[in-house]
Order: C-alpha cells, then structure tokens, then sequence
C-alpha cells in the first residue's frame, strides 16, 4: 500500500498530534509523519486490528501505530509479515528501472518492523556470483520497546499480535470471491457512493444485499 494511505487511515483511529511514522536511512533525511485531524473513533470505543502474516507494508504501519499508541489491540493467528522498507524507483534507458531501499519505516515507540536484513554478496567473481545475501532477525537481536502506556513490544519481525487466535478456514466460495477481487471492487465502489463518518457500523443486512447483488451482476458480464 501507500505510506500517504496508510498516515491517513491511522490518523482517523489515533489522538490528534500523534506520532504515526518516520522514516529514517543512510544518507536520507529523515522525515516523521504525524496526525494532524481529529479522529473520528470516540476513546470509549474498543478497538481491535486483524492481522495475519501476510498484513505487510503500509496496513503495518497503521497496525504499529495502533499497538504503540494504546488506541486498539492487534489480533491474528501470528506476526505481520515484517516489510519495513522505504524504496524509490529511478527510470533507466530501454523501458526499464531501479527499485533501491534509501530508509526503513520506525514505528511511534522507535521500533523498526523489518523482519529480514539484506547483505550485499561479493562481486561477480563471488562463489555465490555476487547475489545479495538475506536472514531473518534472530529472536536474540530483537530490541524492547514500550508502548503509550508501557507495554513491552519488539522490533525486528513485523507487529506480534496481542492476542493469538487461530485463522479460520476459508470455504470453497470464500476463496473464490477472493481470488476474483469482487471484495476490493464493491468496497471501492461503495466508497464511491457513501461517505464515512463516525458511525462504523457500516455492514448492515442492506449492504450484505447490495454485495450480493454486484456478485451475480459480475457473473453476468
């Protein structure tokens, strides 16, 4: 997703003035993303983020910034996917271009989620052919951190849930919709047509119809 995307979505749960990201690199200025709206989710609401391990990049931002600042919990079978790279794109000659990481993402308390460090190999007359070189982030070299109100959290292998639930199953027509996209169109579209305000409860029996009614058009087409 998009760091503009996911500073906004944060900015609708977290208190106003709230740090959400920085980023920070050799050589890159760094620069620190923070809440500048009120919120539309009142304190008194309970909050609680899905994750599993393939939550990655930008919607892990936004679940840092919920666990480090204590508006919500963060939920799912286990941690996020650990995608914490700032990446920029140089066009080249002959249609192509450069990807090249310049910073890494830090969540409010200071912690980075990037889950996998990445080594430059030894040039082209290396016994690997000069190939970059990756590991994980040993469970030894994770570092503490704390939370607004002083709970223990650790860098170095995306966000760890707060509470673990097992993942459920998904059926035969659950995986199908999913595979076509009908999920991510019909919320576009229902984006288009409504605007969001501070009354999230949103998936009534009336847009469980409408959702209905946009699959069989899309079989029909």
């Amino acid at each position: 997703g998009l760091l503009n995307s996911a500073v906004d979505v944060a900015s609708l749960l977290v208190p106003s003035g709230s740090d959400i990201v920085s980023a920070q690199g050799r050589g890159f200025p760094g620069v620190l993303y923070r809440s500048t709206a009120e919120p539309i989710l009142s304190p008194n609401t309970k909050l609680a983020v899905l994750v599993n391990g393939q939550t990655a990049s930008a919607a892990e931002i936004v679940s840092g910034a919920v666990q480090d600042l204590d508006v919500g919990v963060i939920v799912g079978p286990d941690r996020t996917f650990g995608k914490g790279l700032v990446q920029n794109v140089e066009t080249l000659p002959y249609n192509t271009a450069l990807k090249y990481t310049v910073a890494k993402y830090y969540t409010p308390s200071g912690r980075c989620i990037q889950s996998t460090n990445y080594k430059e190999g030894g040039g082209l007359n290396a016994e690997d052919g000069g190939k970059y070189q990756s590991s994980k982030v040993a469970d030894k070299d994770m570092k503490t951190y704390f939370t607004k109100n002083g709970r223990e959290v650790k860098d170095g292998g995306g966000v760890a849930v707060d509470y673990k639930v097992e993942a459920q199953k998904a059926s035969a027509l659950e995986y199908t919709l999913m595979r076509s996209g009908v999920y991510s169109d019909f919320a576009a579209k229902w984006s288009r047509e409504h605007q969001l305000t501070n009354n999230l409860d949103v998936v009534t029996d009336s847009t469980y119809q409408k959702f209905k009614s946009f699959v069989m058009e899309r079989q029909r087409e």
